[in-house]
């Protein structure tokens, strides 16, 4: 109940305003209130002796409680119907002046921490609003809907070199085009607010600080939460595999740049801050960072591609090699046998494979991901088509000539998923496969 009546809640205009008014009174209401309550037996766990009923009363027992004229309590008597009954007591159980004041000795209850403590309080519940509005979107979002964001950045011509950033210089900041979750979306927005508010004019920099903090936790709930909740989809669906790879991504980038965006928007807010805050809060401009927390959304990133990547390969291999089993012997033969039929099919299912996961992969992964993925993938394809015709030892000539046609189909198919399409990141474009 002292809770409620003197926190407010996180978003109301002059909360911290309003707590730092109630303390003092929130203070005395619970002490005073701990020394009647230790007469009557309830503070150490043994019921106390009354004292004689005839002792005269005093206005100075619960009543205090529901007299904000005397101690400037935050309680409204209207509002606390229970409360304002109690001040009978006083006379019925014959308490008067002889009761103890409160000491020193009761501060550690629970009650007096907690009146003693209503900003951390405030703040904590101010914490605890942000969070819990992650948690909803982390938990309450289908993790399946998508949305687009960056820009369509052209690879330089010459790589690596001073040159290429001549034609514009901004393309090393931008983010490429590819697909995000709504809910990495959602997160990142929430960063955002939770930092406007933090650093909006006239925030006391330990409610600046409380937000900062937890703008950075709710990106530490999304890499706690949504690796782990689809754990089992990225491991076997390529889609969702990607689909958290471009978000680890999509926040790191950010993570990047968040700092240096807000730290001059700290700064500005200290020259509208009160004189005895603004060192904080200039302060705690020169601290905001989110550059930390790069490297593990980074590495998150490459842990579930390249493992999707990996099972890919498990995948592919199975298709061919056994298909292949036997066409080293077969390279001797003069006329067509069935293990050059093998061969062609073993192609076939390969192709069929890569096709699928481009559809899934093109509109999803940036252009150099999807590029790197597929074209790896696609040189295992090659590789376990050429490593029996590199050890054959002899290869007849019209074997040969199927070998030249069968190598120039898996170059020209695997050529085929790197063709540009509109709409999508690169390779052939398609639907949202699993």
């Amino acid at each position: 109940a002292l809770r409620r009546r003197c926190v407010p809640p996180p978003l109301e205009e002059g909360a911290w305003e309003t707590v730092l008014s109630n303390r003092e009174g929130a203070a005395r209401i619970a002490s005073g209130l701990e020394g009647r309550l230790s007469v009557l037996g309830y503070m150490d766990g043994s019921p106390a002796s009354l004292p004689p009923a005839e002792m005269a009363s005093s206005p100075a027992g619960l009543s205090v409680l529901v007299d904000g004229s005397d101690v400037g309590s935050p309680i409204d008597r209207a509002e606390d119907a229970t409360i304002a009954g109690l001040s009978a007591i006083d006379t019925t159980l014959g308490l008067g002046a002889s009761l103890p004041s409160p000491s020193a000795d009761r501060t550690d209850s629970t009650l007096s921490r907690l009146a003693n403590d209503l900003a951390g309080s405030y703040l904590e519940s101010l914490r605890s609003s942000v969070l819990n509005r992650a948690r909803d979107v982390l938990l309450g979002t289908d993790y399946h809907d998508t949305l687009r964001v960056g820009t369509e950045v052209p690879d330089p011509s010459d790589p690596g070199t001073p040159e290429s950033a001549d034609a514009d210089p901004s393309a090393a900041f931008a983010f490429p085009l590819c697909s995000v979750s709504v809910t990495a979306s959602k997160s990142l927005e929430l960063v955002r607010e939770t930092l406007g508010r933090a650093a909006a004019p006239g925030v006391p920099p330990a409610v600046a600080g409380v937000l900062y903090r937890s703008a950075r936790e709710v990106l530490d709930l999304f890499r706690a939460i949504v690796p782990a909740r689809h754990a089992g989809e990225a491991r076997s669906l390529p889609r969702t595999a990607a689909v958290l790879h471009d978000d680890m991504v999509y926040l790191a980038h950010h993570c990047c740049l968040l700092g240096a965006e807000y730290k001059l928007r700290f700064r500005d807010a200290a020259g509208s801050t009160a004189e005895g805050d603004a060192d904080g809060t200039r302060a705690l401009g020169d601290a905001v960072t989110f550059v930390d927390m790069v490297p593990p959304f980074r590495e998150g990133a490459t842990k579930v591609m390249g493992a999707m990547v990996e099972a890919q390969k498990g995948q592919i291999y199975e298709l061919v090699a056994p298909r292949l089993a036997n066409f080293e012997a077969g390279l001797a033969s003069d006329e067509s046998v069935s293990e050059w039929d093998d061969a062609e099919s073993a192609l076939r299912a390969s192709m069929h494979h890569l096709r699928h996961l481009s559809r899934t992969w093109s509109p999803v992964l940036p252009r150099r991901v999807y590029h790197a993925a597929v074209g790896d993938l696609a040189e295992l394809v090659l590789v376990l088509l050429l490593g029996p015709v590199l050890a054959a030892r002899e290869v007849a000539e019209p074997a040969s000539r199927f070998v030249h046609s069968l190598l120039l189909d898996a170059a020209g198919g695997a050529a085929g998923l790197f063709l540009p399409a509109d709409g999508t990141a690169g390779g052939v474009g398609g639907g949202d496969g699993g």
